[in-house]
């Protein structure tokens, strides 16, 4: 799984991606995921 979502994420930052490979756990995945998640909507209210 680790594998697909660094692809879909090939073209986001490298410290995201990074964090994902190193990864043991879905959960561990998934707090990552919705964390970016968050910072990104952060960003994008920012503007």
């Amino acid at each position: 799984m680790k594998k697909h979502t660094s692809w879909y994420l090939k073209d986001v930052r490298g410290r995201v991606r990074k964090v994902i490979n190193q990864t043991n756990t879905r959960d561990e995945l998934v707090s990552i995921l919705e964390q970016f998640v968050e910072e990104q909507q952060q960003e994008i209210s920012a503007i």
